[in-house]
């Protein structure tokens, strides 16, 4: 019986030592996603150190000095090629919304907005008409002087929109 106890003991004892620490809650999800290159290319989070992250991701440091981190926003892609110095672009719409991000009303053009729930081709064209005639938007509620936005589309679109100055 003494060997026995005994191996049992020491099968406990390392099962104890195998023990981790919990790793605490999950890393915060990232709040500000962009886009280096082509849109087949990995998205890049802005949140801890991004110019280094940027430059990870195949971006130039000259055009990290064109574009530095703290002016790209959420949904904002980085064009290079070598031809042409990079420049500033958009995510392809579907990233945005799969990504979970709000679509800026005073950025966004008619195939971004075209993919809103409620929102086609003939609204998205009436919504950048309406941007075009009359300034950019202030607020959200401003759509409901858009013809075919009304009170239960605008409900809605809400949660998925935001604007910028």
């Amino acid at each position: 019986m003494g060997p026995i106890l005994l191996g049992l003991a020491a099968r406990l004892l390392g099962a104890a030592a195998d023990h981790r620490p919990d790793p605490g809650p999950p890393p915060a999800p990232c709040t500000r996603w962009v886009q280096v290159g082509a849109t087949d290319t990995p998205l890049v989070c802005l949140d801890r150190r991004p110019a280094t992250r940027l430059l990870r991701a195949g971006l130039s440091r000259r055009c990290l000095s064109r574009f530095p981190p703290h002016a790209l926003r959420s949904g904002d892609r980085l064009v290079t090629s070598r031809d042409a110095p990079c420049w500033l672009s958009r995510m392809p719409a579907t990233v945005i919304l799969t990504l979970g991000l709000r679509v800026d009303l005073n950025r966004a053009f008619a195939p971004e907005l075209a993919t809103l729930p409620g929102v086609g081709p003939g609204l998205a064209r009436r919504i950048l008409a309406h941007r075009r005639r009359h300034g950019h938007y202030q607020c959200v509620e401003d759509l409901l002087r858009v013809r075919g936005i009304g009170p239960r589309l605008l409900a809605r679109l809400r949660p998925r929109l935001m604007v910028t100055r």
